[in-house]
């Protein structure tokens, strides 16, 4: 399952245009450092999409912490389209 068919699963199922990363690569399964770097090509190259940190920090869970994809020096758990 590629990563916009599971987030479109995933959104649909939410009704939240923010769908975490966490919860994605449970759809997907797989290695999460394919993952991450995938989203981080997304990144780069769909200017609809983006990847943000959760806003309200104290509701990262130490698994959220594990599944959370670095970039810019930052850890991001959130992913959509626009």
């Amino acid at each position: 399952m590629e990563i916009r068919e599971a987030y479109d699963i995933i959104r649909a199922h939410n009704g939240s245009d923010w769908v975490s990363i966490e919860t994605l690569h449970a759809m997907i399964g797989g290695s999460f450092r394919e993952l991450a770097d995938k989203i981080r090509q997304l990144v780069d190259t769909d200017e609809h999409f983006r990847a943000e940190p959760q806003p309200f920090g104290h509701r990262i869970t130490e698994q959220s912490r594990r599944y959370a994809v670095k970039i810019g020096g930052e850890d991001r758990h959130l992913i959509a389209w626009y």
